[in-house]
């Protein structure tokens, strides 16, 4: 049941983060792919989850997807198959021209294309060193954070302060950044770089403004309420949120506690018990595995179209199965392993959420006053 469930958690996870970007989603999307691709798996319930995977990405804007990965100086084209038509850049070129167009209603022009032809190449003012991506991965591992894409491509555009203003304090015309060019290529980037395809964020602040707007503080006017969210949300972007503090707090203030729990952990889901999560498995995965079947068989008779994309010749390339070169084992180019390595990430930071909790739900004595407090938090 966990090997089912637990690359589902650890996707939704990812996705749901207020920094999910478009890149990021994709990367998952494969990842999770080839993580249904496990012999040991039940082969009804991956193939079932795999078609799922390839219907909804074939319903998505995959140009617009595709580009954010193209855009991320970690990755450009070298995760790529190495028969994808996304490693030509007259492919490419398409995709990014039709972006283009999407944003600004105009079409490139030949700086914009040689910029980004230069990108591509990393080659000249965009190989790896004169953008600063080593710099800024060192300073993002030290910090223990991921890489700030927007900050990394907003570093190499023009500086605009001090220029000549007119009478009103607007910058001039003739000195205003323009859809196209290098400072273009800059701009769009980190406009599909900011994308969020998710409402998580929203969400939380709604959920923010009702702790905050209370009935026994309804008469709260609505300006309050907002600058009182701003601030919340500020300081948690600066000096993270409850849930890591109440962390810290569990690991100084209950050591003993927290080492017996630790132990208690061990001897019930750890590496040297296999047996018994095998038992469990076993035990459970007779009841499991036929109501995962029946909910994927509903799924598929009400969407009649799961295969349909998968037999066309054209858009063969595009499937999560041919889109990126992924290899089973870390013997791969070092691009290629960071695809590994972001699955990896992902599954880091799903295990101490799933720690969290539990020592919440240790303390808290019950189940439901756990859920209570985590929804409140």
């Amino acid at each position: 049941v966990k090997r089912h469930l637990e690359p589902l958690a650890v996707a939704a996870n990812a996705t749901q983060s207020d920094f999910a970007r478009l890149d990021v989603v994709l990367v998952t999307l494969v990842n999770l792919y080839h993580k249904f691709c496990d012999p040991l798996l039940d082969q009804a319930v991956c193939e079932a989850v795999r078609s799922s995977l390839e219907k909804r990405w074939a319903k998505a804007d995959q140009e617009v997807f595709i580009l954010a990965v193209v855009l991320n100086p970690s990755l450009r084209v070298s995760c790529f198959a190495p028969g994808s038509p996304y490693r030509q850049f007259p492919k490419l070129w398409t995709c990014v021209r039709n972006i283009f167009r999407w944003f600004y209603g105009e079409e490139p022009n030949g700086d914009f294309r040689r910029a980004f032809h230069d990108y591509v190449q990393c080659v000249g003012e965009w190989s790896n060193d004169n953008m600063g991506l080593d710099q800024h991965q060192d300073h993002a591992k030290m910090d223990q954070r991921n890489v700030n894409l927007i900050q990394l491509w907003r570093e190499l555009d023009t500086i605009t302060s001090g220029l000549g203003t007119d009478s009103t304090g607007s910058t001039h015309a003739s000195t205003t950044a323009s859809p196209n060019g290098v400072s273009g290529l800059i701009h769009l980037t980190m406009h599909v770089l900011s994308i969020v395809p998710n409402s998580a964020a929203t969400e939380r602040i709604f959920s923010q403004f009702g702790v905050i707007h209370t009935k026994l503080r309804n008469r709260l006017d609505p300006e309050k309420v907002r600058k009182q969210a701003l601030v919340k949300s500020n300081t948690i972007a600066q000096h993270g949120s409850l849930r890591q503090r109440k962390r810290k707090f569990f690991a100084d203030s209950d050591d003993e506690s927290e080492s017996n729990h630790c132990s208690s952990n061990q001897l019930t889901s750890g590496p040297s018990d296999n047996s018994s999560s095998e038992s469990l498995s076993d035990q459970h995965s007779h009841e499991f595995l036929p109501v995962v079947r029946d909910l994927l068989e509903d799924v598929e008779s009400a969407d009649p179209d799961v295969h349909c994309h998968s037999n066309s010749d054209n858009s063969s390339a595009l499937l999560l199965k041919n889109l990126f070169h992924y290899p089973s084992a870390h013997n791969g180019p070092g691009t290629v392993n960071q695809l590994i390595g972001f699955w990896g990430r992902c599954e880091q930071s799903f295990s101490i959420e799933v720690e969290f909790h539990d020592q919440i739900a240790a303390t808290r004595g019950s189940d439901s006053e756990y859920i209570l407090f985590y929804f409140d938090s």
